[in-house]
């Protein structure tokens, strides 16, 4: 099972419902030319079209909305920097004679000593906290599908559930439309197809068994639903699942 999708509609008809999605991702085995491979996705990309209804705005799930920076500040040097000098104390001494006297006598001390300051840097680093979705809205009914590791960095989509009958938007009928239905579609890229060697961790280049591992993937998963082939703009459709008012 490489993807699995399911939608649901709720709520009270000719007023607003909410589509709620489950969508499940993993990897799929394959043999080609005696070899047995392994099939996993860097991303996808979920669709959901409307028939006969309006999405109602505000509702959608994974709306990138950007929250107040939480900065977290910790220390994370002290630093001494030390410099030597050298001082001297001066003092004076008058020496005075008696009335009459030829002179007077003047004496001048010093004493040198060496002198040390230390002077103490405080270095901070701010730490900035941000949350990363793995399911992020986008224009036009479309969400961004992706996965990251605890660093941050993009990696290929792990086995699990991405949406768990979550409420993916609102809708609301359009009035003396002849259908209603919401179709969802789970789409991938070619170069966000992963092919690897069953028990190997690298994945190999563009081949022509990758090419046919490709259409077996698309072929398999969508053997009864047209529109299985890559389009034009490079998506195969790999799930997907439409529901109408009356099975709401």
């Amino acid at each position: 099972m490489i993807s699995n999708l399911d939608l649901h509609l709720a709520g009270e008809r000719d007023e607003e419902l909410y589509c709620y999605c489950t969508l499940r991702l993993g990897s799929d085995q394959f043999s080609c030319d005696d070899t047995d491979y392994t099939v996993t996705l860097t991303k996808v990309l979920l669709h959901i079209e409307l028939s006969g209804y309006e999405m109602v705005p505000g509702t959608k799930f994974g709306e990138n909305v950007l929250d107040p920076v939480f900065v977290r500040s910790t220390v994370t040097e002290n630093q001494q920097t030390t410099a030597h000098g050298y001082g001297v104390d001066a003092g004076a001494r008058a020496k005075a004679t008696p009335a009459g006297g030829a002179a007077a006598e003047l004496e001048v001390q010093g004493k040198g000593h060496f002198r040390k300051e230390v002077q103490k840097k405080r270095f901070e680093k701010s730490e900035v906290e941000n949350r990363v979705h793995r399911v992020l809205s986008r224009g036009d009914n479309y969400w961004d599908i992706s996965d990251v590791d605890d660093e941050g960095r993009a990696i290929s989509l792990r086995a699990g559930t991405y949406l768990n009958n979550d409420q993916l938007c609102g809708v609301i009928p359009v009035q003396h439309s002849n259908r209603l239905a919401v179709t969802g579609t789970v789409m991938v890229r070619k170069p966000d197809i992963e092919v690897k060697k069953s028990g190997l961790d690298v994945p190999f280049g563009r081949t022509k068994n990758k090419e046919k591992i490709m259409k077996l993937l698309t072929a398999e998963t969508l053997a009864k639903i047209s529109g299985s082939e890559f389009s034009r703009k490079g998506f195969a459709a790999i799930s997907m699942v439409e529901v109408t008012d009356e099975e709401s």
